[in-house]
């Protein structure tokens, strides 16, 4: 997640037209963490096997809450053969197969332009229609991976550190 939101604001057009929330490391139940938001305009959720049903919960209670919110998901657990999944989960309106740096980034700066999103490979996605479309080809990463700033250097995750580097908050680990 944080690799993604360093590689998109290197676009001054990304940085203009959004404002980044910080990252949600909590668990809890979905109509809590839900109260944390503040009409999100989009909601990001980096899947995996362990975090799927609570990013599935969280994502139908922004849905619910905010209409307008579009909901993307990627990471490991988004499956390749998509149209399914969005069957079974009509709030999700983008999904990222493969690497996400690219078309997070191809996403997001498209949408500060037009809602048509059907030349940026990796995607399934849902028209304004509510059409489910799957684009042809992967995303893939450059073979160059310092191409991608890092989250650590910029800064992205200092919020979750005191000043020693130690965890704070929800983090603090127990011995």
């Amino acid at each position: 997640s944080g690799l993604l939101r360093a590689y998109a604001e290197t676009s001054d057009a990304i940085k203009d037209h959004y404002e980044f929330m910080p990252f949600l490391f909590e668990r809890g139940p979905a109509e809590r963490l839900v109260e944390q938001h503040e009409r999100p305009d989009i909601a990001t959720f980096s899947v995996s096997m362990w975090n799927e049903q609570l990013s599935l919960a969280l994502a139908a209670q922004l849905k619910h809450r905010f209409a307008d919110c579009l909901i993307m998901f990627g990471g490991p657990q988004v499956p390749h053969q998509g149209i399914d999944y969005f069957e079974q989960h009509p709030f999700v309106a983008v999904a990222v197969r493969g690497a996400g740096e690219q078309p997070f980034y191809d996403v997001l700066a498209r949408l500060t332009q037009a809602s048509d999103l059907s030349d940026i490979p990796g995607l399934t996605w849902k028209d304004p229609s509510g059409r489910i479309i799957r684009n042809e080809g992967d995303a893939k990463l450059p073979p160059d991976l310092d191409t991608f700033p890092s989250a650590y250097v910029e800064g992205l995750y200092d919020c979750l550190f005191d000043a020693d580097g130690e965890p704070v908050g929800h983090l603090q680990f127990q011995s």
